[in-house]
């Protein structure tokens, strides 16, 4: 790779990062995307082709192999390697999309590609926070737990800040990755939300604490402001104003910048208590 060509290839990657941080970006996901998370139990487009052709061609190719190999072992590796071969010259010979219309056709109507589809598509499910991934193999089904980081690509991809994302896919690989990457951004959110609420009630209670000790105080000089004029009062100052008087003016308009800043801390500690509580209802 020639340095020109490294320099354009990092101009367009850097122009699709920007793009990608602007939320000017869209995803298309085919189905070979699932293999990511296990290449033999997630089928791609040609492998479900080739389950729905074989279908209807195999009791003619079961007859044909019989009068080829009368000796063969009957669904052997022999077997099956015919199978293969014959389906696949016939799907290219066909193409995908007549070879699924033939399909059908056959079935008699259209939902049998989705039937089909779904039947061969595992797929997840959640239960006590725990994933699951249920599939068909040997005509049994079976249910799993989901171990390691066999989503972590899926995880990843959806964390990415897409305008949208479309695929084509039947399985739910992407959404169940969505649904946990939401789920554990919200119960991070609850966590530091619960943390500023508990910090929050510490310092509305220094606060009230605060204005209690300007109410004291206040209480105290108007009590003792009014005893002095009931007994004919101290001497004034200058002023013609008696000191605690003059603390009292002091303390008054202190008491209600305090009164104010604990009604503020108030109002935003039962905002943060109500946000939480739909962040609960969301994640339940």
């Amino acid at each position: 790779m020639t340095d020109n060509s490294t320099e354009k290839y990092a101009k367009q990657l850097s122009a699709l990062k920007g793009k990608l941080k602007e939320q000017a970006m869209s995803l298309l996901i085919g189905a070979g995307f699932s293999k990511n998370f296990d290449k033999d139990i997630f089928p791609n487009w040609w492998e479900l082709i080739f389950e729905m052709v074989r279908e209807g061609l195999e009791p003619e190719l079961a007859d044909r192999f019989k009068l080829m190999h009368p000796n063969a072992r009957a669904k052997g590796k022999a077997y099956e390697q015919f199978l293969k071969e014959r389906i696949e010259k016939y799907i290219e010979n066909t193409g995908p999309l007549e070879a699924v219309s033939e399909f059908i056709r056959r079935k008699g109507y259209r939902e049998a590609v989705d039937i089909r589809i779904e039947n061969k598509t595992p797929y997840v499910d959640i239960e006590n926070d725990q994933r699951f991934i249920n599939y068909r193999k040997d005509g049994e089904r079976k249910r799993e737990i989901i171990t390691g980081d066999k989503m972590l690509i899926h995880e990843k991809l959806v964390a990415l800040p897409w305008n949208n994302i479309y695929t084509t896919n039947y399985d739910n690989l992407l959404e169940t990755s969505a649904d946990i990457t939401i789920t554990s951004e919200l119960k991070a959110a609850i966590d530091e939300l619960t943390g500023d609420i508990e910090q929050s009630t510490q310092d509305l209670k220094a606060e009230i604490s605060k204005l209690e000790t300007f109410q004291l105080e206040i209480d105290q000089l108007q009590e003792s402001i009014d005893s002095a004029k009931t007994a004919g009062g101290p001497l004034p100052l200058d002023t013609g104003t008696s000191i605690d008087e003059a603390r009292l003016k002091e303390l008054i308009p202190q008491r209600a910048t305090q009164q104010r800043k604990v009604d503020n801390l108030k109002e935003e500690l039962n905002d943060k208590d109500d946000q939480l509580v739909r962040l609960k209802e969301i994640i339940t």
